[in-house]
C-alpha cells in the first residue's frame, strides 16, 4: 500500500501520548509499502513538536532528519539545513 500521510498521522505515532491512537497511526505507517511526505507536513509536524509537544528543538531534529532516512519515505523537496 502506498500512502501520502497527513501531518496528524506522524504526530500520532511520534510522541505517542494516547495509546491507541499511537498504534493506530504506527499501524498504517508499518503496513505502507511507501510513505509519501510533503515539505509542508515536515514544517507542520516540526511546529507541533516544537510547540505542541514541546520537545527540546535536537529531540525535533532527529525526528525531522529521521524521517526522509526511513527505507519507505519519500520527499517531494529535499531537507536544507534547518534554521534554528
Amino acid at each position: 500500500m502506498k500512502i501520502s500521510v497527513h501531518t496528524n498521522i506522524l504526530a500520532r505515532a511520534l510522541p505517542q501520548h494516547d495509546e491507541e491512537q499511537a498504534r493506530k497511526a504506527s499501524q498504517i505507517l508499518e503496513q505502507a509499502s511507501l510513505i509519501a511526505v510533503s515539505l509542508t507536513c515536515m514544517c507542520e509536524l516540526a511546529w507541533l513538536l516544537l510547540r505542541g509537544a514541546q520537545l527540546a528543538k535536537q529531540k525535533v531534529l532527529v525526528v525531522i532528519r529521521a524521517l526522509p532516512d526511513a527505507g519507505s519515505v519519500v520527499m517531494n523537496r529535499r531537507l536544507s539545513k534547518p534554521v534554528f
